[in-house]
C-alpha cells in the first residue's frame, strides 16, 4: 500500500510538472522540476541530475496530458467496482 501511495505521488509530480512547463514554455525546466518535486514529494532533487531529460512523455506530443494516466486508473477502478461489487 505504501508503494502505491508513493507511486501516485510520483505520477502527480510528473503531471503537475507537465502542466507547469506547458503553461509557461519559457521557464527553466530543471528548476520547474526541482520545485515541483519538492512541493509534491517534499524531497530535494540531486544537483547533478536533470530528470526532465529522461522524461520522454514531455517530448512525445502529450501537451500537458500526462495526468490522463491517473484518470485512466480512476475510470478503471470505477468500472471494476460497478461490474464486480458484491
Amino acid at each position: 500500500m505504501a508503494n502505491t501511495a508513493y507511486q501516485n505521488l510520483v505520477q502527480n509530480n510528473y503531471a503537475l510538472f507537465d502542466f507547469r512547463i506547458n503553461s509557461s514554455p519559457e521557464c527553466d525546466i530543471k528548476k520547474a522540476f526541482s520545485d515541483t518535486y519538492k512541493e509534491v514529494l517534499d524531497l530535494e532533487t540531486l544537483e547533478e541530475t536533470n530528470t526532465p531529460c529522461s522524461f520522454m512523455h514531455i517530448c512525445d506530443e502529450y501537451d500537458a496530458q500526462y495526468y490522463s494516466y491517473l484518470w485512466s486508473e480512476v475510470y478503471s477502478m470505477d468500472m471494476f467496482y460497478t461490474r464486480f461489487k458484491d
